[in-house]
């Protein structure tokens, strides 16, 4: 038999199987086997499955959320809090801190981290992933890309060919605005044509924010996750700014005027 060296263990239970054998009972256990391959151990099953990154290891979430610095979510479900990165179209939509909600998430794993995008509906959630698909554009890109308009938006403007839209996005230069145009038209008779019911304007609800100058700096700082320079985020912001608005509401206003 060969032996496990175990790579990192959280809450692993070592028992003996009728067959007199070792094993560990555990989800998301990461081990070695000798021959180097990485795998997973299931809770109740001897056999196990090779870890890849197409694997959907968590496809869909439901908590209580604890904390929403745009663009993230801290969401609390089963004792743990994922943060759950999210385009601020969809943000938007969250309910308030304290509140439950349930997203629709794409794991993504990267060398140095794996991170969680999450959705209101599968169908942004496709849209996504089929973004990632395209040469140039990653996670951070697509997440930009659907916070500068809606998943909705970006398709009328694929389908209708407007560059001058997709270059107003951050990231997005004429190449590759023509890129998306050409392969995501391609993909989206792949599908059908019903990624998207007909578009419904978003009902947006804002929370009280307690000083301008904190929603002011968060505004700033979502710009710049998104893929602005601190720079021109700061001034995409000073022209919108007003004492009564939240921090969404700037980078609402902020992404609208920049379009």
């Amino acid at each position: 038999m060969n032996a496990l060296l175990i790579l990192y263990v959280v809450g692993i239970v070592p028992v003996v199987n009728h067959r007199g054998l070792s094993e560990y009972r555990n989800i998301g256990i990461r081990v070695f086997h000798l021959d180097k391959h990485p795998v997973f151990f299931y809770d109740s099953a001897l056999s196990f499955q090779p870890f890849t990154q197409e694997r959907h290891v968590i496809g869909r979430l439901r908590g209580i959320i604890l904390e929403k610095q745009p663009p993230i979510v801290l969401l609390e479900t089963g004792g743990v809090g994922y943060e759950v990165h999210m385009p601020m179209t969809c943000f938007y939509e969250l309910p308030e801190a304290g509140q439950e909600a349930i997203v629709f998430t794409h794991f993504v794993v990267r060398e140095d981290a794996q991170l969680l995008y999450g959705f209101n509906n599968k169908q942004e959630r496709t849209l996504f992933k089929e973004l990632i698909k395209t040469n140039g554009v990653g996670p951070k890109l697509a997440l930009a890309i659907l916070s500068g308009m809606s998943a909705q938006q970006f398709v009328n403007a694929v389908e209708r060919e407007e560059l001058g839209a997709l270059v107003k996005l951050p990231g997005i230069g004429k190449k590759t605005a023509e890129r998306l145009i050409v392969e995501m038209k391609d993909r989206f008779k792949g599908l059908h044509g019903d990624l998207f019911t007909p578009a419904v304007d978003l009902v947006l609800t804002s929370p009280v924010s307690p000083t301008s100058e904190d929603a002011e700096q968060e505004a700033v700082a979502a710009l710049v996750a998104l893929g602005y320079k601190p720079q021109e985020a700061s001034r995409m912001v000073s022209k919108i700014v007003r004492p009564d608005a939240s921090s969404e509401t700037l980078i609402r206003d902020a992404l609208r005027a920049a379009l």
